[in-house]
């Protein structure tokens, strides 16, 4: 079990492909050099004390098919780097503290299968383009205000 802040040393695994570190009592940010981690495909972050917000760079993890950040400290807004990862298939950005709006970039997501951002503070209206991703399974759409 880790706890403490992310290890540095995990961001300089370039050829890691699957970073869970769910039920961890980690505290602290996710660090920019998240960004490192090109082929990645697999990022869970759940059930962790994380604080700050999402860095801009998880929009370079262009491999990146499965984000889940789940029930974090985490706050702010949602990046709209994140509707540049045209691999996504699984968002889940859950029960944390973002607020805003959802990004209209997220349209751009064109192998969305499921979206979930229940649990958040968010406002505004969804965007119309993600009426457009043909592979966003309609029952996997969950948005809701907290």
């Amino acid at each position: 079990q880790l706890s403490g802040s992310i290890p540095i040393e995990l961001y300089q695994l370039t050829a890691l492909r699957l970073l869970d570190l769910s039920d961890n009592p980690l505290t602290g940010n996710i660090s920019r050099l998240i960004g490192n981690l090109k082929e990645l495909r697999t990022l869970v972050l759940s059930n962790t004390q994380l604080t700050g917000s999402l860095p801009i760079e998880l929009g370079q993890l262009k491999q990146l098919v499965n984000l889940r950040i789940i029930s974090t400290q985490m706050k702010g807004s949602l990046p709209v780097e994140l509707g540049s990862l045209s691999n996504l298939q699984t968002l889940r950005i859950e029960s944390g503290k973002y607020a805003g709006g959802i990004p209209t970039q997220f349209s751009q997501l064109t192998n969305l299968k499921k979206l979930s951002l229940k649990g958040n503070h968010l406002k505004g209206t969804v965007p119309t383009g993600l009426s457009q991703l043909v592979n966003l399974e309609l029952s996997r759409l969950v948005i809701q205000r907290a």
